[in-house]
């Protein structure tokens, strides 16, 4: 990731802005919340987007995980393969197909599996992964979220 250079004044301003929380924690550390502060050096676009719906009420909000989807494809998909494989493989599997269709970040070695580098796959998996990297691929190439619609 690249983040582009901070001036001197920049800097010196968001030191003595974390000062300032430090000094307020030690004052009274159950007045500060943690949710306002921002880091101006992370990507606001690397968030997980969510889809907001509002019930018949129209009072309350919930919000959907994107990746829900993509957990009913895969638990349908090793069903219907008969793949016996673990939550871990299944929560990889999601993570690489959500990276590759870009809703979100995945880890190092859905990264590499989706680039199709086996030597980056194997530094960064486990054991567990490496077992299964047959199905991970297979997965890859074929798991889409738009066989939700004909399922």
């Amino acid at each position: 990731m690249f983040m582009r250079k901070q001036t001197l004044n920049e800097q010196q301003s968001r030191i003595k802005s974390m000062m300032g929380i430090n000094e307020q924690m030690e004052r009274n550390p159950e007045d500060i919340s943690f949710a306002s502060v921002g880091d101006p050096d992370v990507d606001s676009e690397s968030e997980i987007e969510t889809e907001t719906e509002i019930s018949e009420e129209g009072d309350e909000m919930s919000y959907k995980d994107p990746r829900d989807d993509y957990r009913k494809l895969v638990e349908i998909y090793t069903r219907r393969y008969k793949w016996d494989i673990s939550d871990h493989i299944k929560h990889v599997m999601v993570s690489m197909l959500c990276d590759r269709d870009g809703v979100m970040q995945g880890g190092s070695a859905s990264q590499a599996i989706n680039a199709n580098d086996l030597g980056a796959t194997i530094r960064a998996s486990d054991d567990e992964v490496v077992r299964h990297l047959k199905e991970l691929v297979i997965a890859r190439n074929n798991f889409y979220i738009e066989q939700l619609d004909y399922m």
